[in-house]
């Protein structure tokens, strides 16, 4: 896996860290690399990602992965820049699955994570994962 695809796949995993929008991407991405304050290159991907998307909520992982690596922002640096992110092997929990805007006080439950939806569905979180074919 080259340099970019690395650090495309590690910065989806921290924009599905955090809440959908511009500053809970950010602050995930943030936290994970240890930075206070976010280099523009940052912010801009982060707005070209969500224009990409075009969605309400957070695409897939590898839906994300694509937008990183054909942004104008990640072509924009260069790999020997010293500004450019660097991700060690970090474990990011998996990602809370929160309600749209429309559906936010409605009547149908939030089911944020795994287990939720096991315990919803009355099975064990195995079965579901061998239902969803990723056991």
């Amino acid at each position: 896996m080259s340099r970019k695809s690395w650090i495309a796949h590690s910065l989806a995993a921290c924009f599905l860290f955090g809440e959908w929008s511009a500053e809970g991407m950010e602050a995930a991405t943030l936290s994970v690399l240890g930075k206070s304050a976010a280099p523009r290159w940052l912010r801009n991907l982060i707005a070209e990602v969500r224009a990409g998307a075009a969605i309400p909520y957070a695409p897939s992982h590898d839906r994300l992965v694509r937008l990183i690596l054909q942004s104008r922002a990640l072509h924009a640096l260069s790999v020997s820049e010293d500004e450019f992110p660097e991700f060690d092997a970090v474990v990011i929990p998996g990602p809370r699955f929160l309600p749209t805007p429309p559906f936010r006080g409605s009547a149908i439950p939030e089911l944020a994570t795994l287990h939720d939806l096991a315990a919803w569905l009355n099975l064990p979180v195995r079965q579901l994962e061998w239902l969803a074919d990723v056991a």
